[in-house]
């Protein structure tokens, strides 16, 4: 049993200076160690979970999404050269939405070695009508009459007319949203709809400057993996 001291005891011994530190009684000790252990464990669980919901999140969009690394100035300013974004696996575009369009099949785009896509915004789909005239673009939706066409994406405004163009059975009309620095179907002529790649979705347009940082510090460990660790256990 330990002995109980006064006030004026442990006043006595404080002004004496001949004391010591006294450790806490066995009991206390005992139960300090469940909570060490608890905020151990509860620390490696945290980090898995975010481990496995990073992994999860990374697979399903590996699965629906590919990763689009912009270069050129046509879709500026919605998107800049440089920035990375993310394409819905899908065809079911409509009007107004950003698609990627595979132009492998088309003579008149010289991309360079191993660039066979584009990035534009549609403006017209199958049995539409579309026309520019004095820079303000008109679009007759099918069945409709012709209407002047709200943009308020455009960067640089409509430079040159084009006169209209009837959209055939399973065709797209698109365009860049920098106008004046855009190849696309006023140049070209519609695309077909089995051209489309992707769709760009709104959240990652917004987010746009998140996931290009996180996508290059993401490719960087990867090359670093595959440099300097892979290679190494190969040899």
């Amino acid at each position: 049993m330990i002995a109980r001291r006064t006030l004026d005891d442990l006043k006595r011994i404080m002004r004496s200076g001949n004391y010591r530190r006294e450790r806490p009684p066995r009991m206390l000790a005992d139960a300090r160690e469940p909570v060490r252990k608890g905020v151990i464990f509860g620390f490696i669980l945290a980090v898995l979970l975010i481990c496995t919901l990073l992994y999860g999140w990374r697979s399903y969009l590996a699965q629906n999404y590919f990763v689009v690394d912009v270069s050129g100035s046509s879709m500026e300013r919605t998107i800049q050269s440089g920035d990375i974004v993310y394409a819905h696996r899908s065809k079911a575009a409509e009007r107004g939405d950003i698609v990627i369009v595979d132009v492998a099949n088309y003579s008149n785009y010289n991309l360079g070695p191993g660039s066979h896509t584009i990035i534009k915004r549609l403006i017209a789909v199958e049995g539409d009508k579309i026309k520019c005239e004095r820079g303000i673009v008109y679009l007759a939706k099918a069945g409709e009459a012709y209407a002047p066409l709200e943009e308020p994406y455009v960067y640089g405004g409509m430079h040159d007319d084009f006169d209209e163009v009837v959209l055939g059975e399973g065709e797209i009309f698109v365009m860049g949203d920098n106008r004046p620095d855009s190849k696309d179907s006023r140049v070209s002529g519609p695309f077909l709809r089995s051209d489309i790649l992707g769709v760009v979705t709104d959240w990652s347009i917004e987010y746009r400057k998140a996931f290009t940082e996180w996508e290059r510090v993401r490719e960087s460990v990867s090359r670093f993996i595959e440099t300097y660790v892979l290679l190494q256990d190969s040899e």
